[in-house]
């Protein structure tokens, strides 16, 4: 909160233009990338993850309640990941290139209440879902409505809830936004001193047998937020990080280079595709001033 009120006038998050535009050929719609970038203020993203908050909270959300998140980094699911935060929810990201069944022992394992999931996503949520019980909010995020196959994506999951009987709320990013801007500001969760809840679940993929999970306190967290660690920050350079994310944020090192943007003020620029199609054009129109890799990037 000292991060995004300290720095509420500067640009905090980027993400690609996009535009919906009408095929004739086809006689569909469908989403194209543009050039350009829309951009939210660190005020602004303080406004949305308070709004989160505040509707979670009035629909019975608590502290040490668990949120499962599967999905492209983006600024919808940098909101849920602070909204976690400041309510004091347990994070945890799923990997996206896991399996239903991958993931699976994760969801049976932590039993989360809110699933959050990308549209992109949805299809191995809704195979998750329908097996968890204590599953009772799904909230979808980075949801164009107004493209066809995206919205015949969310609407073939709806179906599938309907059909298996499963009854839970199902809600947008955006709805949620909306909802909690009505509603009074909820004070957030602060641990009392020396007591360390846990805050975040960062589980490997599964690959080797069971999924396993490090856990993260609630302290350990709090000094990736005190101490960012990224070249931009630590060389002293004068103007503000600038970083390209594309890591997925199920990994801590992606999650931490997150945090190194915001806690130094810095500004992040999400890649426009999940498939990394798009990164050189990314780090062209991006010009970070680091870079973090790894060795498949590199090569």
């Amino acid at each position: 909160d000292a991060c995004l009120t300290g720095y509420a006038d500067r640009p905090a998050l980027c993400q690609r233009s996009r535009e919906v535009r009408y095929d004739e050929t086809t006689g569909r719609s469908a989403t194209e990338l543009l050039a350009g970038f829309d951009t939210i203020t660190y005020a602004r993203l303080r406004e949305d993850v308070i709004a989160v908050s505040n509707t979670w909270q009035a629909t019975g959300i608590r502290a040490d309640d668990l949120v499962a998140v599967l999905g492209f980094t983006s600024i919808g699911y940098t909101v849920v990941h602070l909204a976690c935060a400041r309510i004091g929810a347990v994070f945890v990201p799923l990997q996206t290139s896991s399996s239903s069944a991958q993931l699976a022992p994760i969801i049976a394992e932590t039993a989360p209440r809110i699933f959050a999931a990308s549209v992109e996503s949805l299809d191995t949520a809704i195979d998750l879902i329908l097996d968890a019980r204590a599953v009772e909010r799904l909230v979808v995020f980075d949801y164009p409505e107004s493209d066809d196959e995206q919205r015949e994506r969310y609407q073939s999951a709806m179906a599938r809830l309907s059909d298996a009987g499963r009854q839970l709320d199902v809600m947008s990013l955006l709805d949620e936004i909306d909802t909690g801007k009505a509603l009074p500001e909820s004070a957030p969760d602060l641990p009392a001193d020396g007591e360390y809840p846990l805050a975040t679940l960062i589980y490997t993929s599964g690959s080797t047998g069971a999924p396993k999970c490090a856990m993260y306190p609630a302290d350990l967290m709090t000094r990736l937020w005190q101490r960012p660690h990224s070249p931009s920050v630590d060389t002293g350079f004068e103007i503000p990080a600038i970083h390209l994310q594309y890591m997925p944020l199920s990994h801590v090192y992606g999650l931490s280079w997150l945090i190194a943007t915001l806690a130094s003020g810095g500004i992040g620029y999400f890649a426009a595709k999940s498939d990394m199609s798009t990164l050189f054009e990314d780090i062209t129109l991006v010009r970070p001033t680091a870079l973090n890799l790894v060795p498949r990037v590199c090569d």
